[in-house]
């Protein structure tokens, strides 16, 4: 028989009044999975008193009392993460707080005024949400799991413990498992996050791009509408490099050689540095669909023949510039949708110069498409396509994808799921190389919080550097 204790005689921290259920017979204690679910071990004079401990700490889900020794223990862990077994004493019994869907369901995502006395869920950017190490099933707050523990969906693994509910093919979720988490160093912007204007720091970054063999930083600073330039061989404020009119601000960034291409699409060209040309040639430029113009232009690539190609974001085509003759590649100008042949907003584009492929972030199709340069426009998905999802073998609007010239292996920057994937050839899902592998954001030197754009070090590509967008900041990661 299971007993309930209604706790109003609790002198509580919280308005909110909890209910014990007594879950064992007597002769039992609590085993969790883990050691870091004991809160608490200390002495009550008798249940009531130990009912009241658990109560007034919100992690605690499940307490043991031996009524002899009154030894009280506190667990954050409840029967998903824990058993109960024989007790050396037979005084000891195990009890339990009462948690059901109606316990949440009132004030999960609402505004913070409705969680204020609640022990179940906390203010959490401005709304009510899971505490941590807990996650949200739909109906309840449940405590996050530990490693091998059968999981259901990507986030319901314990994320301190480095875990990850490893993902099938298919929409489905295995069992969570320890995952290498990459540690990013900051080399441009300013470590905890703080956007600024000064030029040691940074304001929502977009474009990068490395060159001078590897030491000289390129940054599309989008929020102070200039590019500036880093040394990366030492810590160092940037120089400012070029500016942008009131209203207007750089995106993606393209180097190759001594020239600089950087995107505007506000003023709809591309502008060369240092010589100020731009493409198209001459004024004006329109924001046009016409083959000749561009409609917020966003990544940028060239080929071998020096061949200049440009996403087309407000067209949802991509257009090649052979000198100042404009042709289309990919894409149906002005016609968006998710056909072989269409793109929907596409953004940043990569080049396998070896293979002559054209690699295109389709980000609102979710998608890679991959086009051959010889003209025939049929675009094949070779990463996501699944719709937006945290999943290996999903993507949620990527902005940038950059194809490795050694191996064809694309890094894909997944700006929604807060990470940068690797998909190798033929690959059914991919590989999380920086960033949670479950998709949330984070300011730590190993999360990302809306990665932008990805480039790699030009020399062996040993170092991934990352415009970590939300977070305003560049992050160099080691490539092994």
């Amino acid at each position: 028989m299971i007993l309930t204790i209604l706790c109003l005689f609790l002198p509580s921290l919280h308005a909110t009044i909890s209910r014990m259920h007594v879950i064992s017979q007597p002769g039992s204690e609590f085993l969790p999975i883990d050691s870091s679910e004991l809160l608490l071990s200390t002495m009550a004079p008798n249940r009531r008193r130990c009912a009241i401990a658990c109560h007034n700490q919100w992690a605690c889900r499940t307490f043991d009392y031996d009524s002899i020794s009154q030894r009280c223990r506190l667990y954050e862990g409840d029967l998903t993460t824990g058993s109960i077994v024989t007790s050396s004493s037979a005084s000891s019994i195990v009890m339990s707080i009462e948690l059901s869907s109606n316990t949440c369901a009132s004030t999960h995502n609402q505004p913070c005024e409705a969680c204020i006395d609640s022990r179940y869920e906390q203010c959490l950017n401005n709304i009510c949400q899971c505490p941590p190490r807990t996650y949200w099933n739909g109906s309840e707050c449940l405590l996050q799991l530990f490693q091998n523990q059968t999981c259901t969906q990507a986030d319901a693994c314990r994320k301190d413990f480095n875990l990850t509910c490893l993902p099938t093919y298919i929409n489905t979720f295995t069992y969570c498992a320890v995952t290498t988490v990459p540690v990013g160093t900051t080399v441009a912007g300013q470590v905890d996050g703080t956007a600024g204007s000064a030029t040691d720091s940074l304001s929502t970054p977009r474009g990068l791009a490395v060159i001078n063999n590897g030491t000289t930083l390129i940054v599309a600073d989008a929020g102070n509408a200039r590019v500036l330039s880093f040394n990366l061989l030492q810590k160092s404020t940037g120089s400012v490099i070029m500016t942008t009119p009131s209203g207007q601000y750089p995106s993606y960034v393209m180097a190759y050689q001594n020239s600089i291409y950087v995107g505007n699409p506000a003023g709809s060209l591309v502008q060369i540095l240092p010589s100020n040309a731009t493409i198209p040639l001459s004024a004006p430029y329109l924001q046009s669909c016409s083959l000749q113009y561009f409609n917020a232009p966003s990544g940028i690539s060239m080929d071998s023949n020096g061949s200049i190609y440009v996403a087309g974001q407000g067209c949802h085509w991509i257009t090649r510039w052979t000198g100042a003759i404009p042709s289309s590649v990919a894409g149906i100008s002005g016609s968006y949708g998710s056909t072989s042949q269409q793109l929907y907003f596409p953004s940043g584009i990569s080049i396998d110069q070896q293979y002559g492929f054209l690699y295109v972030a389709d980000s609102s199709n979710h998608r890679i498409q991959r086009f051959d340069l010889d003209g025939s426009n049929i675009g094949i998905t070779v990463a996501g396509g699944y719709g937006p999802g945290p999943a290996a073998y999903q993507l949620s609007n990527p902005l940038d994808v950059c194809v490795s010239q050694k191996n064809g292996a694309i890094y894909i920057a997944d700006y929604g799921n807060n990470r940068v994937q690797r998909w190798d050839i033929n690959a059914t899902a991919g590989v999380t190389v920086a960033g949670d592998p479950a998709g949330s954001p984070g300011v730590t030197p190993t999360e990302l919080n809306g990665p932008f754009a990805i480039t790699l070090d030009p020399i062996n590509e040993a170092f991934l550097y990352v415009s970590d967008f939300n977070n305003n900041r560049i992050l160099q990661f080691p490539l092994t």
